[in-house]
């Protein structure tokens, strides 16, 4: 069988100590220098990571935030005033999800139950509502803008106008904890927010949460 040609070629991050070699397609191959084994690959927007399993070696997927995202479910100009009415509006476009339906009037109390356990208003401008209820088949995000900030009772006292709206079975704890983690911490970056908020489209919104997802890796 004839070998393909790769192309060596450094990367910033760790670039004592690894190489981002073997290029071919879509596909790139990470491996450390020091030993010549593999640790990771890149295909498209996806990174997988090698671990040792019961002797043999296994992919694990990284979870992704636009892998729970559509365009469907984005809203750059929501019409809401209030905490109440946002949740209830970005409910309703949950309800946009095939999977979910008539099931938004759940979703809109599980998330007024989970702020009563206190406000997911984050700080600087920006709330992640989230609730964990068996009326969703599989964990769904939405996000949407407000072009006229909210009073949500943020830990900071600052009025909001970007949310990130989620809804999980019970089941996908696992995954749920690790996107909230993930969305918690790039949006703690100035430039990430601001670049969510000059987004013209859904397509545009997905595609700088790609774009983020891939460079923190």
């Amino acid at each position: 069988m004839k070998k393909k040609k790769f192309l060596d070629c450094s990367i910033k991050k760790n670039r004592e100590y690894f190489k981002r070699g073997r290029v071919y397609g879509r596909e790139i191959i990470f491996f450390n220098q020091k030993n010549g084994k593999i640790y990771k690959r890149k295909i498209g927007y996806r990174y997988f990571y090698r671990t040792i399993y019961d002797g043999g070696i296994v992919m694990l997927n990284i979870v992704k935030i636009t892998d729970y995202m559509s365009e469907d479910l984005i809203c750059l100009d929501l019409t809401a005033r209030t905490k109440d009415e946002v949740l209830r509006e970005l409910s309703t476009l949950m309800g946009k999800a095939p999977h979910i339906g008539t099931n938004s009037e759940v979703i809109y109390k599980a998330l007024l139950e989970r702020e009563k356990l206190g406000s997911t208003g984050i700080g600087k401008g920006v709330a992640i509502p989230h609730a964990k209820t068996d009326a969703v088949e599989q964990l769904t995000i939405a996000f949407g803008i407000s072009r006229e900030k909210l009073d949500f009772k943020s830990l900071d006292e600052e009025e909001v106008n970007l949310f990130f709206v989620f809804a999980s079975p019970n089941k996908d704890s696992h995954i749920y904890l690790k996107v909230l983690a993930r969305i918690s911490r790039f949006i703690r970056e100035e430039n990430f927010r601001n670049t969510l908020l000059n987004c013209k489209t859904g397509k545009e919104v997905i595609e700088c949460i790609r774009e983020k997802e891939g460079v923190s890796l």
